[in-house]
């Protein structure tokens, strides 16, 4: 084999090995992409249910009529808002 044709063999195969890395990280880059797609819809989801619970406490707390499987949750925050002001006022 001359020197020329084994030049030729190692750039062919230092180019596939470019090409495989460039192919590989498009595809984690598409996948890290997706994935951020999805944790920032789920971090909007935990967020919305978060102010759905502070609807629910509220109408709780001003005697309006909730649905009696939040009220054990209610109870629990209200307790934990008095302990909260029992502590800030020592």
């Amino acid at each position: 084999m001359s020197s020329k044709d084994l030049l030729w063999k190692i750039k062919k195969s230092t180019q596939n090995g470019v090409d495989i890395i460039t192919k590989k990280s498009e595809n984690l880059m598409n996948y890290l992409k997706i994935q951020s797609e999805i944790h920032s819809c789920e971090e909007k989801i935990d967020n919305l249910f978060i102010e759905i619970g502070k609807l629910v406490y509220e109408k709780y707390k001003y005697n309006k009529n909730i649905d009696s499987s939040y009220k054990d949750y209610c109870k629990t925050i209200n307790k934990l808002e008095k302990k909260i002001k029992s502590i800030n006022k020592e």
